[in-house]
Formats: C-alpha cells, sequence, structure tokens
C-alpha cells in the first residue's frame, strides 16, 4: 500500500494541469484505495487501461445505487511484490493522464 500511494504521488503529483481532478484516499491498511479521475471511470475506460496499459482496476459505480462511483477507480494491491505495485502504478498514472488529456 506504502509503495502504491508513494508511486502515485511521484506519476501524478498535485498542482500539475494534467492530474486536475486526480485524488486517492490515504489508508493506513487494507488491499486498496480509491482513486478520483477527471473522467467517466466506466467499463469502455477499464477496457482501454486493460488492452492498452495493462492493468485492471474495479469501476466504484459497482458499489454504489446512484452516480456517486461515476469517477472513481477501486485500485487493488494485494499479493502484489513491491516492484510489480510500482510499475502497476506507473502504467495507471500513463493511462489517468492520457485519458484525462482527451
Amino acid at each position: 500500500m506504502r509503495c502504491l500511494r508513494e508511486t502515485l504521488a511521484a506519476e501524478l503529483p498535485p498542482g500539475s494541469p494534467e492530474t486536475d481532478g486526480v485524488r486517492w484516499n490515504d489508508p493506513d491498511g487494507g488491499f486498496f484505495l480509491t482513486l478520483d479521475v477527471p473522467f467517466e471511470a466506466d467499463e469502455a475506460a477499464l477496457d482501454v487501461s486493460a488492452e492498452k496499459y495493462g492493468v485492471i482496476w474495479t469501476p466504484m459505480r459497482h458499489f454504489h445505487l446512484d452516480d456517486a462511483g461515476d469517477r472513481q477507480i477501486r485500485l487493488s494491491c494485494s499479493y502484489l511484490a513491491t516492484d510489480r505495485a510500482a510499475e502497476g502504478a506507473a502504467r495507471l498514472a500513463r493511462f489517468v493522464k492520457d485519458r484525462a488529456g482527451t
């Protein structure tokens, strides 16, 4: 979790125009965090993330009865070695920046 948070902070620094609207929670433990993104985090976005960037995540809309999770990603990090978590977070950051720019 710490590696995931640190990599996201390095790759998606706050205050940068390309990361406007990108935030995540800062859990003390657990196996996932929630990432707010400036685009609709739906199945179409998930398909692009998986096919072009090699990162799978869960749309948070699956955990809401309304549209509260439409721009949120649930990013799991359980059972990953640190280097794999860092690589995945860096790929996810590229996806987020590319998607936000379109």
